[in-house]
């Protein structure tokens, strides 16, 4: 597989928001990656092409450290709150 240049993956990817964003009239796009993976940079480009973009980052959405359950990092997700960032972010969202 050919390896797609950072201005060509986001210009990829602007062409499809667009056409998402032309038969509805909000959409949630989620990045997901390796820490340093590039995923605040992409975010960041999106917002500059899409003026209605918001960007929303999971590490504003992290449990304290004191308030995890033992063995939370053998669950997904067990170091987000879940229920805040739904309620927060997802549910305004929802018609």
């Amino acid at each position: 597989m050919k390896q797609l240049t950072h201005e060509t993956a986001i210009s990829v990817l602007c062409a499809h928001a667009q056409d998402v964003l032309s038969q509805k009239p909000r959409a949630v796009l989620a990045i997901d990656g390796m820490a340093a993976s590039g995923k605040t940079t992409l975010a960041q480009a999106l917002a500059q092409r899409f003026s209605s973009c918001t960007v929303v980052h999971m590490d504003d959405f992290t449990v304290p450290f004191d308030d995890r359950y033992p063995g939370y990092f053998e669950t997904t997700l067990s170091n987000a709150d879940i229920p805040r960032f739904k309620r927060e972010v997802l549910s305004p969202l929802l018609p």
